[in-house]
């Protein structure tokens, strides 16, 4: 997680485009091997960039100035969380609940066919992928069987918010679940519900009916 002195220099760059290191530590009132050591970060980040040198006014060398790259996006202030949930209770308000959930069920069945369209067949590779997947999305993932039958239990909710006011959301990751396990995935428990995890049972003999190919 970036510190608030890079993301100061992430902001200013964003605010006034280009600029050399004289520049940002000025501007932030840090020390230039404060900046500089955070310049590094984001260079090996990709998140920064330096441009053809500026000459100095009057002698000494010339400075390098530096820029942002595409790749900082996700380190600047973004409301796709907020946008997000909107839309789905703005879907959730005109379409009828069956459509819905459809809907985003069906969104969740086209992501996982993304992510997983290169995936082995077999069942156990599956089951280790999807959970590094929904580990590196934050959705905290881990396997079940003490009752005898395989359960996916997920301690955290990405868009818990949005999903309390919008509960047809929920529908997106049982169809997320079906498409990266391919098999049908049953949900049993929710965060959205009120319950401490959201927990989905496998039918782990179902035909591949959610592979996308």
């Amino acid at each position: 997680m970036p510190d608030d002195v890079q993301t100061a220099v992430v902001r200013h760059l964003k605010r006034q485009g280009p600029s050399t290191l004289a520049q940002i530590s000025r501007a932030l009132g840090k020390t230039s091997v404060t900046v500089r050591h955070h310049l590094g970060r984001l260079e090996q980040l990709g998140a920064v960039e330096d441009t053809p040198r500026r000459h100095p006014e009057g002698p000494g060398r010339p400075e390098k100035v530096y820029r942002l790259t595409p790749q900082a996006t996700p380190l600047l202030p973004g409301n796709d969380r907020e946008l997000a949930g909107e839309l789905a209770r703005q879907i959730q308000r005109v379409l009828p609940e069956a459509d819905a959930t459809k809907l985003f069920h069906d969104s969740g069945v086209r992501l996982a066919g993304q992510i997983s369209q290169e995936w082995p067949a077999d069942p156990a590779s599956r089951r280790g992928n999807a959970l590094e997947v929904l580990e590196q999305r934050g959705y905290f993932p881990s396997w079940e069987d003490d009752t005898g039958s395989l359960r996916l239990q997920l301690r955290n909710c990405p868009y818990a918010s949005a999903a309390t006011s919008c509960p047809t959301l929920c529908a997106f990751d049982t169809g997320l679940l079906c498409g990266l396990l391919a098999c049908n995935v049953t949900p049993d428990r929710s965060i959205a519900h009120g319950d401490p995890f959201c927990e989905f049972r496998l039918s782990v003999d179902s035909p591949s009916a959610f592979r996308i190919k």
